[in-house]
């Protein structure tokens, strides 16, 4: 079964992970899902095709960056760079979009124009890949960058600790077996001053009545901490704020300081600077700091 469970590498087990039978009906939802968007019609899709969705479908077949994700993340770059006193953003050459599905947000190469060039290779990940490529090759989608294998939960055995200038998740986290080990392998991948991203719709789990991978909620509450909830589990301990438990290795980022205008009510999109190094010391001790358990 394709998944996380089972592989090798450095994994920390922080946290809790939804059930078995839960993830595993959720890959089907999802392939489903996937092949009827790229099918349309034909295949009785019955999502949105119009507007943006249209815009979005054919930009990620021709292998571009997405709006608004483009913009934003551009924007937050520069930002970033501007609070660290650095004057260019040549910096940030590889970026890594993990939960990508079969088409990253971020195009065969992320570009950004302005404030600051930036040319960044892009290293796309999902734990669903093997089953990606094979509707790829069945519509005959040649010209996009190929998503590799590798759950969110294993980044460092995939990519190895501090070798990405920028990790960002879009709309994914929330479909992930173990959401705070996922992101928690997103940060330890990411270098010193690096930039840790997450775009998600708020409180996903709940609007979808925690269909297929929807087992977590995200929100922002009144103190703009992000926090999230796994829904799947009715444990008193499945709340946990990520501001405040990777509190002196991340440092929130403001998007309205950035000039990131234009979020709806129901969209969160959080970016953090890496300010320590992570070690399997520290990671250990996320389990307490979070729920106040060892897991």
């Amino acid at each position: 079964m394709i998944g996380h469970r089972g592989m090798g590498g450095r994994f920390m087990n922080i946290g809790f992970n939804v059930p078995d039978a839960v993830y595993n009906d959720g890959i089907s939802f999802e392939i489903d899902h996937h092949r009827k968007w790229l099918c349309g019609k034909p295949c009785n899709y019955t999502g949105p095709d119009s507007g943006w969705f249209k815009y979005e479908k054919r930009t990620k077949l021709q292998g571009l960056p997405v709006e608004p994700h483009r913009t934003n993340l551009c924007k937050m770059i520069a930002h970033n760079m501007n609070l660290q006193g650095k004057g260019s953003a040549s910096e940030v050459l590889h970026v890594l979009d993990h939960g990508a599905g079969p088409f990253t947000n971020l195009g065969k190469r992320f570009t950004c124009r302005e404030p600051y060039v930036v040319d960044a290779q892009v290293t796309a990940v999902d734990p669903l890949a093997p089953l990606y490529h094979g509707i790829l090759n069945e519509f005959g989608v040649y010209d996009t960058l190929r998503t590799a294998y590798c759950p969110s939960e294993r980044l460092t055995a995939c990519i190895g600790p501090d070798n990405v200038d920028m990790s960002i998740i879009i709309n994914a986290l929330d479909h992930s077996s173990n959401a705070l080990e996922a992101w928690l392998q997103s940060v330890w991948v990411t270098r010193l001053g690096g930039l840790c991203c997450v775009f998600s719709i708020k409180n996903e789990a709940t609007h979808m009545q925690n269909a297929g991978f929807h087992q977590w909620n995200f929100d922002i509450d009144n103190d703009g901490n992000w926090i999230m909830m796994n829904t799947a589990l009715k444990k008193r301990s499945n709340t946990v704020n990520i501001d405040q438990v990777f509190k002196g290795v991340l440092v929130p980022l403001d998007n309205a300081q950035a000039g990131i205008t234009g979020m709806s009510s129901t969209q969160m999109f959080k970016c953090y600077r890496k300010s320590a190094l992570i070690n399997e010391s520290w990671a250990h001790g996320l389990g307490w700091r979070a729920y106040g358990m060892a897991i």
